[in-house]
């Protein structure tokens, strides 16, 4: 499926616009997201730290299953929630979560790039501990680290419950 199928899969749940500024608010101020794959005949799904800039969302692994699975396909989806609120209902059957979710559905690619890989990890330090953006990187660290960019193909957005 390309990304004009994904899009005319996702439809109207597919955000642009002011609802795709809404959705980065989301993805910027959430702590953890979930990347979602496929390979070896299961789905995969993994927590991760992560970070955008606009134009793509940063993360990074070594030689683990992810990175194996994001070789042999690197189409994926991220899912980012905001912190969920119980509502408690009437009934246990009316309880409810307030939070807001985002579904970004793109390819993966491995950034090989020594400059590249530097500026794509001080975005994601800068997002979780902004005091050590400018520290350096122990080099057998940097050297084995896999740096990943996910170029966003569509997102979605949902605020439960509806405003």
């Amino acid at each position: 499926m390309d990304s004009g199928e994904l899009r005319a899969r996702l439809g109207d749940a597919v955000v642009t616009g002011e609802g795709a500024l809404v959705a980065q608010r989301v993805l910027t101020e959430a702590s953890v997201g979930y990347l979602a794959m496929a390979g070896d005949g299961w789905p995969y799904v993994v927590p991760i730290a992560y970070a955008c800039d606009g134009e793509a969302i940063f993360f990074h692994g070594a030689g683990s299953m992810k990175s194996s699975l994001l070789e042999d396909e690197p189409r994926v989806c991220l899912a980012v929630t905001t912190a969920p609120d119980l509502m408690i209902g009437d009934g246990p059957c009316d309880d409810n979560f307030r939070y807001e979710s985002v579904l970004v559905f793109g390819e993966v690619e491995l950034l090989n790039d020594d400059d590249e890989r530097d500026r794509a990890l001080r975005v994601i330090v800068e997002k979780y501990d902004p005091a050590a953006r400018a520290a350096s990187f122990p080099p057998g660290t940097f050297a084995g680290t896999r740096v990943y960019a996910l170029r966003v193909e569509a997102l979605t957005y949902k605020r439960n419950p509806p405003a």
